[in-house]
Formats: structure tokens, sequence, C-alpha cells
């Protein structure tokens, strides 16, 4: 009898131990990043990276004026025909899909090579948006990073992935400039906090309030773990927090944006896109798509209005839209994750799996135990 309940004693320890959550290891890319020497070496780069843009937009405001609802491609010549004519097909196609305003002009220079500073092979990008007064020129830039040059020498085009950003984030903040022009003062003292990174995604058609996004269970769990406390705060129903997202700026504080403590104003860079977009934004993994999402659900003459007002950044969007802000950021976030919950929370079947376990092994121990007594 002894041994039979010691048995269910450790079997409930067992299934005890099973249902405890997994502490999760630090990463490499994590601990790489609390390395000061890491630390210092990226800052530079970033520095040197933000040099070159400012000389390369130097460079481009000479350039002859153009047609403004034409945008201003420039491909390196290293880059094959082939590449040439898929890359320069996305990038008007895109500019198509998107330019209204017809004082706006948009430069599309795309470059071979890594970013300066950078020696990933990944493909990186950049915008430039106007900010001397009455500006009119976006420039956006994009390096087709060491491994599209290597595919070209092996007499392929360029790789879908890039393809795919370029399609996706090529022109970013441009695109909202040719589609709806300057910003308001607040809107654009508000862009210019966050870096540009909410105007990243130029997909507008997309409305993820209305149709729910296609991820999977697992891969929502792995966001929700790694993503911003602010973020994840909002999405739970805190509107302080989904204020807090709004105007939190990017900072040393947040290592995967460290180099936004010193970037020049009017510039919009990720640096280098060698994965899923930056989860520790305040807005979440889907900061880039947080204004295309608001054009997709409010459509472009609603957004539009709230582009162009000059009344403080929550005053325009409720002119606008007839809603708050921090609200339908709430209601935003929640569509990408659902409602997340605090604290370890167990399945209500892994909980019945246990009783039951646990069941049968003290009800066994029982029934044996009265056999051998009645023996």
């Amino acid at each position: 009898m002894r041994r039979m309940v010691l048995l269910g004693v450790a079997v409930c320890l067992l299934i005890t131990v099973g249902l405890l959550p997994v502490k999760e290891s630090k990463g490499d890319l994590v601990i790489r990043r609390s390395n000061p020497e890491w630390r210092a070496g990226f800052q530079v780069g970033s520095a040197q990276y933000f040099l070159y843009l400012l000389e390369l937009r130097d460079s481009v405001l000479t350039y002859p004026g153009d047609e403004a609802d034409v945008p201003v491609i420039r491909i390196d010549s290293s880059v094959p025909d082939r590449a040439r004519q898929a890359i320069e097909e996305i990038l008007r196609t895109r500019h198509d899909r998107v330019a209204a305003d017809t004082s706006m002009r948009v430069v599309a220079l795309v470059l071979p090579g890594a970013v300066p500073g950078e020696r990933s092979g990944y493909f990186g990008m950049a915008q430039i948006v106007p900010t001397a007064p009455h500006g009119r020129t976006c420039i956006a830039v994009m390096h087709l990073g060491s491994w599209d040059m290597r595919r070209f020498q092996r007499g392929q085009s360029v790789s879908p992935y890039s393809l795919a950003w370029m399609r996706e984030q090529g022109l970013g903040i441009c695109g909202f400039y040719a589609a709806f022009g300057l910003p308001g003062r607040h809107v654009a003292a508000w862009l210019e906090d966050q870096a540009y990174a909410p105007a990243g995604d130029l997909d507008w058609l997309s409305d993820p309030l209305t149709v729910p996004q296609p991820i999977d269970d697992g891969e929502r769990l792995e966001i929700v773990r790694s993503a911003d406390l602010t973020f994840l705060g909002c999405a739970a129903g805190d509107v302080e927090r989904c204020r807090e997202a709004i105007y939190s700026r990017p900072g040393a504080d947040r290592a995967p944006v460290a180099w936004a403590d010193f970037r020049p104003r009017g510039i919009a860079s990720p640096r280098v896109l060698g994965g899923r977009a930056r989860p520790r934004d305040p807005l979440g993994p889907w900061t880039a798509a947080y204004l295309g999402d608001m054009v997709g659900h409010f459509g472009r003459e609603t957004f539009a209005r709230f582009w162009t007002s000059d009344d403080s950044l929550e005053a325009a969007f409720a002119s606008a839209t007839g809603q708050q802000l921090d609200e339908w950021t709430m209601r935003w976030a929640q569509a990408y994750i659902g409602v997340p919950h605090s604290g370890n929370r167990v399945r209500f079947s892994a909980v019945v799996s246990a009783f039951v376990a646990v069941g049968v092994v003290v009800g066994g121990a029982a029934l044996f135990a009265l056999r051998r007594q009645v023996a």
C-alpha cells in the first residue's frame, strides 16, 4: 500500500512539473546587444551610414527636375538587366498605386552591395523625407546586399526576399508623401519622434480590424513572449498603455533601435532587414503597418483629413474619424494578437487530464489495497 501511495505522489509531482511554464534562455542576439562593445560598434556603423545618407541626399537634390507624378528610379549599372527590369516594375507599380499628390516627387535609388558600415548580406533600406521649407522631394534608398550581388554573379535574378521588401516597404514614408502630400505640423512632429517607423508599410488594402490575420497559435505565442510590455498592455485593454505606445520614442533603452538617439532629422531607416520587424517597439512587431492599416480601415479620404490636419495628433484623428486614437490603437493591437492575459495560464484540457491521471492512479492504488485486504 505504501508503495502505491508513493507512486501516486510521484506521478502527481511529475504532472505538476510538466505544467510549469518553460523559462526561455536568452538568444545569441540578445546577448550580443547587451554587450557594450557590440552596441558601440553598432552605433559607430549607424553614424557612418547616416553621414553617407546625408551626402547622398545632397547629391540627389541636384538632379534635374522631373515630373512629380513620375518616380525617378535609378538602379546601379552593376545590376543585370533582368534584375533591373523586375526592380523597376515593382517600384513603379507600387508608386503608381499610391501616388496622388502631384506636387511631390519620389526618387528611388537601388544600389549594389550591403549597407555602408554593415557586414550583413541582407537587403537594407532608408528614406529621406522633405525637411527643408517647401521641400517636395522624398528619397528612397535601397541596398541589395551582398547575397543578391552573389546571385547576380551566378547568373540569377534578385532574390524574392528582396523583391518582397521593395514591394512592401521599399518606398516607406515616401509613399505616404506621394499619396497625401506634406503632413500637418503635429503629425509631422510625431512621425519625426517615431523615426517614421509607423509609416513603413504600403499595404493599404488590408484591414486587420475586420479581416483576421493569418497567424498560427505558435507564432502568436512567440510574438507575445517577445513583444514590448507597452504594446501588450495596450492589447490587454489598458488605454493608458495605448497612449504611451503611441507617443513613446524609440531610444537607447530599446536595443534594436539604438541608432534612434543620434539619427539626423528627416531620415527613416531600419538599416538592415534581416528578420522579423522589431518586436520591442512600443507599437509592437507591426509598427510599420500602423498608418497603413489606418488607411485600409478608414479609407484614403478620411486618412487624408487626419494626415493634413494642423490639429494635435489626437484631435486630428478624432475630427477625421469620429473615434479616439488610443481606443482605436487598442482594437488594432488586439486584431493581431487578441487579448493577452497576465500570469501563467494552464489550458482547461490540461487541468482535466491531470485530475483524470491522478484519479486513475489513486483509484488503482485503493482498489489494489482492498483486494489485498480481502485476500
